[in-house]
């Protein structure tokens, strides 16, 4: 080595110094990176959040949307909604969390306060088994089931309410046999009450259902009986079974009447996890607007106590040369003092009234809403439903709903028809005679009796049916030549009130 040291290396190092501001350096980048990537992961979750909210806010809106436009499908007989708590038993119409009274259909019964309302509404409810069809001809009280199961106990039970036909007739069922229904059209009556016609087989046949939809929160819950605590529920309940989940975190559930039928339903929902939203920013509120085709106007509950029955009823007079088919009646106004002070504070006038009418006493087949200034008279057309006689009563409403029916009143049609005129025969050349006459013009005319007699004798019947209303002419045949035939005509209504026989007209047949 020649007495030489050898040669060091020199190697540079990081100094603490360095080593610590690089360490610095790493954790601010690496912080700023987990900073970015949390706040990115929260927007996430709260989109993800509002995304299953909306979409749950929209579901729930749609299946009540989609069943309330069914409201009143073929239940829409006037018997039936007229008093459709005779109809339903009780334990098809909720108590809880709200008590409804169901007196229209659909019937909106409002929340105290900020509590949800509730809507319930009848229907028939397309099911697998519903509906279905007679097997057989029925009438009277028995209705023979063509059913999906084999027994109609397993697919109906007594108290269900049925509709019969195209033009559907109403009816509770009260016992089951097998495949045969003991029904009854009319449970507000004492005793069970028939079929109006004979229904034959393979005419539809179906259930109606009593439908309720409610929320369910702490505010109308507060034991938590039927929700979890701080989960609130959106739940529909059928007939007599109990409430069933729809959608979870609907909070709210508010309707309100529009014009005509109309309703808006607005539901608020809410996030599953609302601790991460912060304020009402879990919160979103969404409303549809329905139309009702098939059911009344829409009833609305209140504090409003329903109206007493109307008073003094009276038939001035009607169904007569001066009022054809019509019947002029007055009551007595409903007057808002029998309400009390404390409700005609409230605002709880009458706003008008319902006249029920029909041809058999105690129904309700048939009505018209007019004004409250219609008590001082109104002239009720009955032409669409020609009969004999017809019984009439009258209902109050105000914003509670209609309240009793009057005492019933009956008019009896005993004015004749007129004479009838024009009457004409000529020969048809083949031993018989073609008549024609000027049609009546009374708008409750049944028909036409025709009366002839052969060469001076006595006047027979020629036909045993009336000529209906709406004819005009008709032919005799098969009389014998050689004769002399002379005919009369006479007019007859539904009141089975005969005019006087029309002029004479005689034709020889050689």
């Amino acid at each position: 080595m020649n007495g030489e040291y050898p040669q060091k290396l020199c190697v540079a190092g990081f100094s603490l110094i360095e080593i610590l501001i690089v360490l610095a350096v790493f954790s601010i980048l690496i912080g700023s990176i987990l900073g970015l990537f949390s706040s990115q992961r929260d927007v996430y979750i709260r989109e993800d959040l509002k995304l299953e909210r909306d979409q749950n806010l929209r579901m729930a809106l749609e299946t009540i949307s989609s069943e309330l436009r069914t409201a009143g499908y073929c239940a829409a007989d006037e018997a039936f909604i007229h008093d459709l708590s005779d109809w339903a038993p009780s334990e098809f119409i909720p108590s809880y969390p709200l008590s409804v009274d169901l007196d229209a259909n659909p019937k909106i019964t409002v929340g105290d306060g900020d509590l949800p309302d509730m809507i319930t509404f009848v229907s028939s409810i397309p099911t697998a088994t519903n509906p279905t069809t007679l097997s057989a001809d029925s009438d009277d009280t028995k209705l023979t089931v063509s059913l999906s199961k084999s027994n109609a106990d397993k697919q109906y039970r007594t108290g269900d309410i049925v509709y019969v036909g195209y033009l559907p007739e109403s009816a509770r069922v009260t016992a089951i046999d097998g495949k045969i229904l003991t029904i009854d059209t009319d449970p507000g009556m004492s005793g069970l009450q028939p079929l109006s016609t004979v229904y034959p087989g393979g005419s539809p046949m179906g259930e109606l259902s009593v439908v309720s939809y409610a929320v369910f929160n702490d505010e109308n819950d507060p034991e938590c009986k039927r929700h979890e605590h701080d989960r609130p529920l959106l739940k529909r309940k059928i007939n007599a079974g109990g409430f069933y989940p729809v959608a979870e975190n609907i909070e709210r559930m508010k309707v309100r009447k529009l014009e005509g039928d109309i309703l808006q339903i607005s539901l608020t929902a809410r996030t599953d996890r609302k601790h991460l939203m912060g304020g009402n920013a879990g919160r979103a509120i969404m409303s549809a607007e329905i139309s009702f085709r098939n059911a009344e106007t829409p009833g609305l509950a209140t504090d409003c106590a329903k109206p007493a029955a109307p008073s003094a009823l009276v038939v001035e007079n009607g169904l007569d040369d001066a009022f054809p088919c019509c019947v002029l009646l007055t009551w007595d106004q409903v007057d808002i003092d029998s309400f009390g002070d404390d409700l005609a504070d409230a605002g709880c006038p009458v706003i008008g009234y319902r006249i029920f009418h029909d041809v058999a006493e105690g129904i309700f087949g048939n009505h018209v809403d007019v004004s409250a200034e219609d008590a001082s008279g109104y002239l009720l057309d009955v032409s669409g439903i020609p009969s004999s006689v017809y019984y009439i009563s009258v209902a109050a409403e105000n914003s509670g709903g209609f309240g009793e029916s009057s005492s019933e009143v009956s008019i009896t049609d005993d004015t004749p028809p007129e004479r009838p005129s024009g009457l004409s025969a000529i020969d048809d050349g083949s031993a018989g005679v073609l008549l024609s006459w000027d049609g009546n013009p009374e708008c409750d005319l049944a028909g036409y009796y025709i009366y002839r007699k052969k060469d001076g004798g006595a006047f027979e019947p020629v036909n045993v049916s009336l000529v209906g209303s709406g004819s005009d002419g008709y032919s005799d045949i098969g009389l014998g030549g050689g004769a002399a035939y002379t005919y009369v005509i006479e007019a007859v209504d539904f009141g089975f009130n005969r005019s006087a026989y029309s002029d004479e007209v005689t034709i020889a047949i050689p």
